[in-house]
């Protein structure tokens, strides 16, 4: 429609200008006469009356069109659901000596354990949603998923913390829940989730869960709670810096009248208890400063002969870190205690143990460096102490791709036997106490 009245006010003014320049050559010539002279008023009448009618149409057919109307709303997405596939791969090689001499190998999880999954968000209302993530572990270099399928070997036969822990058909091992998320409220999820000690260990650590030397890799062995089965999870909003988390778990589900053996050729006893527990976490980040603090108190899964029953495992955790801008720095401590029923007396391992980890991390540009020392003391009558030791480097070549080299010491102490671990790939047990061991890693890490 602009176009056509654009083109009709063209035609107009060329009319004009024609008719102009036609009366102006033609009028020396015809001025001779009065009855010419009156010709050429009447032409010039008829020009007026013709130009003014143009005019008119114009000015009718521009106030005749209608604007469209312009939609304010917003574009409205798949209502149904929104689906994500996302996943994680790591690869590098890796040299190791668990006590049994040195070994070369195509590693995969050096830095980070390789994954898949999915995620789903399903708007209900503009503040609520439906969640859902399914999560597998990977190991790139044997293809298994979701099991800890292990090398065969004397001393490789255990994963490390973050890796492809789950066994048997148990394909989605690292996470897997669902429930709703609201801002405003917070979210509730139930299914097989990280607990937010875990997570709370990973913050107040520069490695976090990643190469040689993370404080996870041996603060845990005190019991605290990693990926609990059966949970119901509640996060609330953050709130002047503050978010906590509330996890409750009904455990491994047993349905027995008193203690069963847990098979018919074990000695060890389990009832409806087991895994039961609770855990607490709450953080506060501002600017560069984050501090936070965790709980737990959980009944063992099994008991052995001479114990009256499950043990507990409950402990405490507090730490930090503030980000100077040049470097940042990083630390915790945790307490943790495995007792009851006659535990600390039979089984003893690990039954009250306390950690602290320092650690620093120096940012410059895309590359970071990485410092981090762990001190494990086991105060239980097997008295395992170790110390762990960890330094590391990378290099971030694009936003999803990230190149390391990492090298790593589990000191054990003269009754310890820790292994080194890793992100998340397969380690060598140690076989032999008191026994030092060392590993050096280089690889890559890719997220999609």
């Amino acid at each position: 429609m602009k176009t056509k009245s654009l083109n009709l006010r063209k035609s107009i003014m060329g009319k004009i200008i024609l008719t102009t320049f036609s009366l102006a050559a033609v009028s020396p010539v015809l001025a001779d006469t009065n009855g010419e002279i009156d010709q050429l008023k009447k032409e010039l009448a008829s020009q007026k009356e013709l130009i003014q009618q143009l005019l008119n149409n114009q000015k009718a057919m521009q106030e005749s069109y209608t604007l469209p109307k312009v939609s304010v709303e917003p574009p409205i997405n798949n209502p149904s659901k929104i689906v994500t596939f996302y996943g994680l791969a790591d690869v590098g090689v890796q040299n190791t000596n668990s006590g049994q001499g040195s070994k070369w190998s195509m590693g995969t999880g050096g830095w980070l354990a390789p994954r898949f999954g999915v995620s789903v968000d399903k708007p209900i209302t503009p503040d609520l949603k439906a969640v859902a993530v399914a999560e597998a572990g990977v190991q790139y270099s044997t293809g298994s998923a979701g099991t800890s399928s292990v090398i065969p070997g004397i001393n490789h036969s255990s994963p490390s913390s973050t890796a492809a822990t789950s066994t048997g058909n148990q394909l989605f091992g690292r996470q897997i829940y669902a429930g709703l998320s609201s801002k405003t409220f917070g979210s509730l999820t139930v299914g097989r989730q990280y607990s937010g000690t875990f997570a709370l260990g990973g913050m107040t650590n520069a490695l976090a869960f990643s190469g040689y030397g993370y404080s996870g890799g041996i603060m845990g062995a005190n019991g605290w709670p990693a990926r609990v089965n059966s949970s119901m999870l509640y996060t609330s909003p953050t709130l002047n810096g503050f978010t906590g988390q509330a996890m409750i778990s009904t455990g491994s589900e047993n349905n027995t009248n008193g203690d069963v053996f847990i098979s018919a050729d074990s000695k060890l006893k389990s009832n409806d208890k087991a895994g039961r527990g609770i855990d607490l976490e709450v953080h506060y980040i501002k600017g560069p400063l984050l501090v936070g603090a965790s709980t737990w108190n959980f009944y063992n899964t099994t008991y052995a002969p001479g114990e009256t029953g499950l043990a507990k495992k409950t402990g405490v955790q507090v730490g930090g870190a503030y980000d100077f801008g040049v470097v940042k720095l990083y630390g915790n401590y945790v307490s943790g205690n495995i007792k009851g029923s006659n535990y600390e007396n039979v089984s003893k391992a690990f039954s009250s143990t306390s950690a602290y980890s320092l650690s620093a991390m120096l940012p410059l540009g895309k590359h970071k460096f990485y410092i981090s020392y762990t001190d494990f003391n086991d105060e239980s009558k097997l008295n395992m102490d170790a110390k762990l030791y960890g330094i590391a480097y990378t290099y971030q070549a694009e936003e999803t791709i990230k190149y390391y080299v990492a090298l790593g010491r589990m000191q054990n102490g003269r009754n310890a036997s820790f292994s080194l671990p890793d992100g998340g790939s397969l380690v060598g047990n140690v076989l032999t106490t008191g026994k030092g061991v060392n590993g050096i890693m280089a690889g890559v890490a890719m997220g999609f």
